[in-house]
């Protein structure tokens, strides 16, 4: 539980502790109340949060009301205004899309996971608790007010209760909610896949895992991912057959960037330091989506790295490549402003509308559990959509591929046309080509079991 929203608690405890029943305990207290918030609280304070704020200003406002009316009522119902309140606080914070606890947990962590669906989910989740405790002990005090169950004994009892039970909940209701209903489905969480590790190379240090034995598989994801975005089931069916390898690039998810470049050269002058660094031999390369890019250049200027190819849902860049609409295009020419949004009209982008509900829960699964293992600031998409926006695969690089080479596309796609499949396929001598039917830029969270079997298919044909 963040330190400062124990603090923020403080003023509503010492009013709680020094009110009476008379009209001078009632102002004493709080105007205590004020000054503990602006003591202990004014960093928040500067800082704009909300409850912090609306403590004060409540405060305030029963200060002058007491002073300026002199009311006896309001004395003697000032206590059970004030749970009230402390209630509505909780209430109009979810209300407003800015649950409370959420500003004093992001000082608990690094700036990148701010914005991470899952570390706001849990934040509403922990807000929703303090609302319901702040308004069970609302009602509590309401009925005390009218001398409901005040001979019963638990007057005193149940509200220190509740506020134990919250407390102890937003310490390890966190760490719970990951482990045990975002961590199922995850990549992290298959089984037999290796623990993080770290290659560390001149340029970057780059984060893996690795999973399964046999011809090494290297994976190149899309841009805007991290190595636990795949598709969980497509890793698995893979590991049957391959010792499947993902990694992040540099400055994405775990893996740390050394030098300022961020390009498809350097990323894929790194893939081949990689490769290297871990010994590895006659290596299946795949590039889905940007990371086609990086797998066909690796490719072309470094054969001895690469025995098979395989490409998805990617182009050549530049100006032989046949473009996205004007939408999509917006959405990778502009800089993010809302990720939540962004992240949204992405994934309606990905897929063809009549199975975006069908592939919805799975997604929403994986992603949140790739939250848990690193993440992906609006600034490094930024940047890498400025790359994306300027790359492109010269046809002569192309025309030097000489490895068996699998082409796989949706014939939906609404990001990279399946046009562009069909060039790829023009362009690499020894390319073939395989459509899945109304299936998006997101294929292989449609078709993992199938889309593993064709490229297994397609090996061991060749090495037979």
């Amino acid at each position: 539980m963040p330190k400062t929203l124990i603090l923020s608690f403080l003023p509503w405890i010492f009013y709680f502790a020094i009110n009476g029943n008379s009209l001078h305990s009632q102002i004493l207290a709080s105007v205590i109340a004020c000054i503990a918030v602006i003591i202990f609280q004014r960093h928040e304070l500067m800082r704009k949060f909300i409850f912090d704020w609306a403590t004060l200003l409540f405060f305030l406002t029963l200060t002058l009301l007491l002073i300026i009316f002199k009311n006896s009522w309001l004395a003697t119902y000032a206590n059970t205004l004030s749970n009230i309140a402390l209630a509505l606080i909780a209430w109009l914070s979810l209300a407003i899309r800015l649950p409370f606890t959420l500003q004093y947990a992001r000082e608990q962590v690094e700036t990148v996971y701010w914005n991470s669906p899952l570390f706001i989910r849990i934040n509403y989740i922990i807000t929703l608790m303090w609302a319901i405790t702040l308004t069970l002990m609302a009602l509590q005090n309401v009925l005390q007010a009218y001398n409901i169950g005040n001979n019963m004994g638990w007057s005193d009892i149940f509200p220190t209760l509740l506020i134990i039970v919250t407390i102890v909940s937003t310490m390890k209701f966190p760490a719970w909610y990951q482990r045990k209903i975002l961590g199922r489905g995850g990549v992290a969480q298959i089984n037999g896949i290796s623990p993080l590790k770290m290659a560390h190379l001149p340029t970057a240090d780059i984060a893996y895992r690795m999973l399964g034995r046999g011809q090494p598989l290297l994976m190149a994801i899309w841009a805007h991912m991290t190595m636990h975005q795949w598709d969980p089931k497509f890793l698995q069916a893979l590991a049957r057959h391959f010792q499947v390898i993902i990694y992040d690039y540099p400055g994405t998810g775990k893996s740390i960037n050394k030098t300022p470049e961020v390009s498809i050269s350097s990323f894929t002058k790194i893939t081949h330091e990689f490769i290297t660094l871990l010994n590895l031999k006659h290596t299946i390369m795949l590039g889905y989506s940007m990371g086609g890019w990086i797998a066909q250049v690796l490719a072309a200027n470094f054969p001895e790295d690469v025995s098979h190819l395989i490409l998805i849902a990617t182009d050549l860049g530049g100006e032989h490549t046949i473009p996205p609409s004007e939408e999509v295009l917006r959405l990778f020419q502009q800089p993010i402003q809302n990720p939540e949004e962004y992240g949204k009209a992405l994934i309606k982008a990905m897929f063809p509308e009549t199975i975006l509900n069908a592939v919805g829960p799975k997604l929403k699964a994986v992603f949140m559990s790739a939250s848990l293992e690193g993440y992906i600031s609006a600034a490094q998409i930024n940047n890498i959509n400025q790359l994306t926006n300027t790359w492109h695969t010269q046809t002569e690089t192309l025309n030097k591929i000489t490895q068996p080479t699998l082409i796989l596309t949706g014939d939906d796609d609404k990001i990279t046309p399946t046009q562009n499949a069909f060039l790829l396929k023009a362009y690499i001598p020894q390319a073939e080509l395989y459509q899945f039917a109304n299936a998006g830029h997101g294929v292989i969270y449609q078709y993992p079991i199938e889309m593993a079997d064709k490229i297994y298919e397609f090996v061991n044909s060749l090495s037979e």
